[in-house]
This record gives C-alpha cells, sequence and structure tokens, in this order.
C-alpha cells in the first residue's frame, strides 16, 4: 500500500488516493454471464437486495473506508476519493444495465422464470430514482463496514 504519484502532503490519502498495486477490477459495464443475471435476480426486491446486487456488481472497485469515513473508487491503479452521490448514479446506471441486460436474455417458456424477470425489470427500474439509489448505497455502506 502506498501513496498515489501526484498526491502532495503527509495527509494524502485523505485528498487523493491510496495504491493498491495489482488489484485491477472489472467495470459495471463488463458482460454478465446469464447465470450471474439470474442470481442477481433473485435477491430480494428491495433496497437492501439492491446493495447485495451492487456488492456483486461492482465488486472491490466502490470501497467505504470506514476510517476516513469515505466512498474509493478504483480506477485500475488508486483507490480516489468520491462523493457518495457519484456512487448514487453509478447504482442508478448499474441498475439500468442490469435491466437491459435482463431484456436480451434469451426468452423462456418457463412460467416462473418469466415472471422472476417482470417483477426484477419492474423493480429495477424503479430503483433508478434517487430515493432507492440512495438508500442502496446506505446499505451497501453498511455490508462493507460488517467485512
Amino acid at each position: 500500500t502506498g501513496i498515489c504519484a501526484g498526491a502532495k502532503g503527509s495527509g494524502a490519502y485523505k485528498e487523493k488516493a491510496i495504491c493498491r498495486k495489482g488489484q485491477a477490477q472489472g467495470g459495471i459495464k463488463r458482460q454478465m454471464k446469464r447465470n450471474q443475471m439470474i442470481r442477481l435476480m433473485e435477491y430480494p426486491l428491495t433496497d437492501a437486495g439492491n446493495a447485495a446486487r451492487l456488492h456483486e456488481i461492482f465488486g472491490k472497485k466502490w470501497v467505504y473506508m470506514p476510517k476516513f469515513r469515505k466512498w474509493m473508487q478504483w480506477d485500475g491503479h488508486c483507490l480516489q476519493t468520491v462523493k457518495a452521490e457519484t456512487l448514487c448514479l453509478a447504482a442508478a446506471e448499474a441498475f439500468e444495465n442490469l435491466a437491459a441486460a435482463i431484456c436480451h436474455l434469451p426468452a423462456t417458456t418457463d412460467p416462473q422464470e418469466q415472471k422472476q424477470r417482470l417483477s426484477a425489470l419492474n423493480w429495477l427500474l424503479r430503483s433508478r430514482v434517487p430515493f432507492h439509489t440512495r438508500s442502496a448505497v446506505k446499505e451497501l455502506k453498511k455490508l462493507h463496514m460488517e467485512e
């Protein structure tokens, strides 16, 4: 662990970032496999379920650092401090991307899976609003603090 190049001062990691070499993670725009989408649809259709979805989608790309009381994003080289609002926007985008990916799944004749897909789509599209994204981010913060 070290301080990123370009960070100034002894408290630079508070202002800038913490480096962790060799830990690059995939972003939210990576391709999801069918079984991962099915798993993401199986989480409860609640804000806590959305937090679990975000945790799986983002992996270690977004982390809450209790020591600094900040959200940080892995950019491929360093953890950069970001505002919670930025994470809320990324969450809304992730919900929209997941809904689009569900729409592009091959058709199914299983009535239970059809119902599950429709319910998940409706919930994900409703979840893009600020109230739900903020609630999901609060729940995600709890998940990170439990780790």
